[in-house]
Protein backbone atom coordinates (compact mmCIF):
# COMPACT_ATOMS: atom_id res chain seq x y z
CA UNK A 1 0.00 0.00 0.00
CA UNK A 2 2.87 2.38 0.84
CA UNK A 3 4.41 1.75 -2.57
CA UNK A 4 1.08 2.30 -4.31
CA UNK A 5 0.52 5.61 -2.52
CA UNK A 6 3.81 6.86 -3.97
CA UNK A 7 3.43 5.45 -7.48
CA UNK A 8 4.05 7.71 -10.46
CA UNK A 9 0.62 6.86 -11.92
CA UNK A 10 -2.29 8.82 -10.47
CA UNK A 11 -4.69 5.88 -10.93
CA UNK A 12 -2.42 3.61 -8.85
CA UNK A 13 -2.15 6.25 -6.10
CA UNK A 14 -5.93 6.65 -6.06
CA UNK A 15 -6.49 2.88 -5.84
CA UNK A 16 -3.97 2.60 -2.98
CA UNK A 17 -5.61 5.53 -1.21
CA UNK A 18 -8.99 3.82 -1.55
CA UNK A 19 -7.48 0.69 0.00
CA UNK A 20 -6.06 2.79 2.82
CA UNK A 21 -9.47 4.32 3.43
CA UNK A 22 -11.00 0.87 3.81
CA UNK A 23 -8.14 -0.33 6.00
CA UNK A 24 -8.38 2.72 8.26
CA UNK A 25 -12.13 2.23 8.65
CA UNK A 26 -11.55 -1.39 9.66
CA UNK A 27 -8.52 -1.17 11.96
CA UNK A 28 -8.53 2.53 12.90
CA UNK A 29 -5.52 4.62 13.77
CA UNK A 30 -3.14 1.68 13.52
CA UNK A 31 -3.36 2.05 9.73
CA UNK A 32 -2.23 5.67 9.96
CA UNK A 33 0.54 4.81 12.45
CA UNK A 34 1.87 2.13 10.13
CA UNK A 35 1.81 4.00 6.83
CA UNK A 36 2.34 7.72 7.52
CA UNK A 37 5.84 7.39 9.11
CA UNK A 38 7.16 5.59 6.03
CA UNK A 39 5.88 8.40 3.82
CA UNK A 40 7.43 10.99 6.13
CA UNK A 41 10.73 9.16 5.87
CA UNK A 42 10.68 9.69 2.09
CA UNK A 43 10.38 13.43 2.74
CA UNK A 44 13.82 13.36 4.40
CA UNK A 45 15.53 11.94 1.33
CA UNK A 46 18.14 13.99 -0.52
CA UNK A 47 16.65 12.58 -3.75
CA UNK A 48 14.07 15.00 -5.18
CA UNK A 49 12.14 12.13 -6.83
CA UNK A 50 11.70 10.37 -3.47
CA UNK A 51 10.58 13.63 -1.84
CA UNK A 52 7.99 14.07 -4.61
CA UNK A 53 6.82 10.48 -4.08
CA UNK A 54 6.45 11.11 -0.35
CA UNK A 55 4.48 14.28 -1.02
CA UNK A 56 2.14 12.46 -3.41
CA UNK A 57 1.63 9.64 -0.94
CA UNK A 58 0.88 11.98 1.96
CA UNK A 59 -1.52 14.00 -0.19
CA UNK A 60 -3.43 10.84 -1.13
CA UNK A 61 -3.50 9.63 2.46
CA UNK A 62 -4.81 12.93 3.81
CA UNK A 63 -7.33 13.42 1.00
CA UNK A 64 -8.97 10.06 1.75
CA UNK A 65 -9.24 10.30 5.54
CA UNK A 66 -8.36 13.85 6.66
CA UNK A 67 -10.05 13.61 10.07
CA UNK A 68 -8.09 10.42 10.83
CA UNK A 69 -4.71 11.41 9.39
CA UNK A 70 -4.42 15.13 10.21
CA UNK A 71 -4.57 14.70 14.03
CA UNK A 72 -1.75 12.14 13.77
CA UNK A 73 0.34 13.97 11.20
CA UNK A 74 0.23 17.66 12.14
CA UNK A 75 1.67 17.31 15.66
CA UNK A 76 4.63 15.44 14.17
CA UNK A 77 5.12 18.00 11.40
CA UNK A 78 4.82 20.92 13.82
CA UNK A 79 7.65 19.94 16.15
CA UNK A 80 9.92 22.95 16.64
CA UNK A 81 12.11 23.84 14.94
CA UNK A 82 10.27 22.76 11.81
CA UNK A 83 12.64 20.89 9.51
CA UNK A 84 12.88 21.17 5.75
CA UNK A 85 11.20 17.77 5.31
CA UNK A 86 8.33 18.69 7.61
CA UNK A 87 7.82 22.05 5.92
CA UNK A 88 7.60 20.30 2.55
CA UNK A 89 5.15 17.77 3.98
CA UNK A 90 2.93 20.54 5.39
CA UNK A 91 2.92 22.23 1.99
CA UNK A 92 1.93 18.97 0.35
CA UNK A 93 -1.01 18.14 2.60
CA UNK A 94 -2.45 21.57 3.42
CA UNK A 95 -4.60 21.86 0.30
CA UNK A 96 -6.27 18.46 0.82
CA UNK A 97 -6.70 18.58 4.61
CA UNK A 98 -9.97 20.52 4.40
CA UNK A 99 -11.76 21.39 7.62
CA UNK A 100 -9.58 18.93 9.58
CA UNK A 101 -6.82 21.54 9.32
CA UNK A 102 -8.80 24.27 11.09
CA UNK A 103 -8.54 22.96 14.63
CA UNK A 104 -4.80 22.40 14.24
CA UNK A 105 -3.91 25.89 13.00
CA UNK A 106 -2.94 26.94 16.53
CA UNK A 107 -0.34 24.17 16.46
CA UNK A 108 1.14 24.26 12.96
CA UNK A 109 1.18 27.99 12.09
CA UNK A 110 2.94 29.14 15.29
CA UNK A 111 5.54 26.39 14.78
CA UNK A 112 6.09 27.48 11.18
CA UNK A 113 6.29 31.16 12.09
CA UNK A 114 8.65 30.50 15.02
CA UNK A 115 11.01 28.68 12.65
CA UNK A 116 10.67 31.15 9.76
CA UNK A 117 13.07 34.03 9.38
CA UNK A 118 12.06 36.06 6.34
CA UNK A 119 14.68 38.67 7.14
CA UNK A 120 18.33 37.62 7.41
CA UNK A 121 19.11 40.48 9.78
CA UNK A 122 16.52 39.23 12.28
CA UNK A 123 18.08 35.76 12.14
CA UNK A 124 21.52 37.23 12.82
CA UNK A 125 20.15 39.32 15.69
CA UNK A 126 18.58 36.22 17.27
CA UNK A 127 21.67 34.11 16.59
CA UNK A 128 19.58 31.75 14.45
CA UNK A 129 20.98 30.03 11.37
CA UNK A 130 19.76 31.47 8.10
CA UNK A 131 19.20 28.88 5.39
CA UNK A 132 17.52 30.20 2.23
CA UNK A 133 16.21 26.76 1.19
CA UNK A 134 14.63 26.18 4.61
CA UNK A 135 13.28 29.74 4.66
CA UNK A 136 11.60 29.23 1.28
CA UNK A 137 10.12 25.87 2.33
CA UNK A 138 8.79 27.31 5.61
CA UNK A 139 7.38 30.33 3.80
CA UNK A 140 5.67 28.12 1.22
CA UNK A 141 4.28 25.88 3.96
CA UNK A 142 2.89 28.82 5.94
CA UNK A 143 1.33 30.26 2.78
CA UNK A 144 -0.13 26.88 1.80
CA UNK A 145 -1.63 26.35 5.25
CA UNK A 146 -3.13 29.85 5.37
CA UNK A 147 -4.58 29.64 1.86
CA UNK A 148 -6.02 26.18 2.54
CA UNK A 149 -8.27 27.45 5.31
CA UNK A 150 -11.90 27.37 4.28
CA UNK A 151 -14.37 30.12 5.10
CA UNK A 152 -15.72 28.37 8.18
CA UNK A 153 -12.19 28.17 9.61
CA UNK A 154 -11.20 31.79 9.09
CA UNK A 155 -11.83 32.66 12.74
CA UNK A 156 -9.20 30.07 13.74
CA UNK A 157 -6.74 31.52 11.25
CA UNK A 158 -7.33 35.13 12.25
CA UNK A 159 -6.90 34.27 15.91
CA UNK A 160 -3.52 32.70 15.23
CA UNK A 161 -2.37 35.56 12.99
CA UNK A 162 -3.47 38.26 15.43
CA UNK A 163 -1.47 36.46 18.12
CA UNK A 164 1.53 36.24 15.82
CA UNK A 165 1.38 39.98 15.14
CA UNK A 166 1.05 40.93 18.80
CA UNK A 167 3.75 43.13 20.30
CA UNK A 168 4.66 40.33 22.70
CA UNK A 169 5.66 38.02 19.82
CA UNK A 170 9.24 37.83 18.60
CA UNK A 171 10.08 40.22 15.76
CA UNK A 172 10.57 37.45 13.18
CA UNK A 173 7.19 35.92 14.14
CA UNK A 174 5.50 39.33 13.70
CA UNK A 175 7.12 39.70 10.26
CA UNK A 176 5.87 36.25 9.22
CA UNK A 177 2.39 36.89 10.62
CA UNK A 178 2.15 40.22 8.83
CA UNK A 179 3.30 38.61 5.57
CA UNK A 180 0.51 36.01 5.88
CA UNK A 181 -2.07 38.72 6.58
CA UNK A 182 -0.85 40.56 3.48
CA UNK A 183 -1.14 37.38 1.43
CA UNK A 184 -4.73 36.84 2.58
CA UNK A 185 -5.63 40.45 1.74
CA UNK A 186 -4.31 39.97 -1.81
CA UNK A 187 -6.09 36.63 -2.31
CA UNK A 188 -9.34 37.17 -4.23
CA UNK A 189 -11.10 34.16 -2.65
CA UNK A 190 -11.25 35.80 0.78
Amino acid sequence: MRTGLCDAEQSVREAAAGSFKTLERNIGTQAVQEIAPALLQLMRSPDAAEVAQGQSGLRELVSQRPHAVVPFLLPKLSTRPVSLAHARALSAVASVAGAALHTHLDLCLPALLASLYLDEELAETDGAPYDAELRDALHEAANSVALAVEEDGMHFLMSVLVGACAASSAAHVRVGGAALLGLLCKEPTY
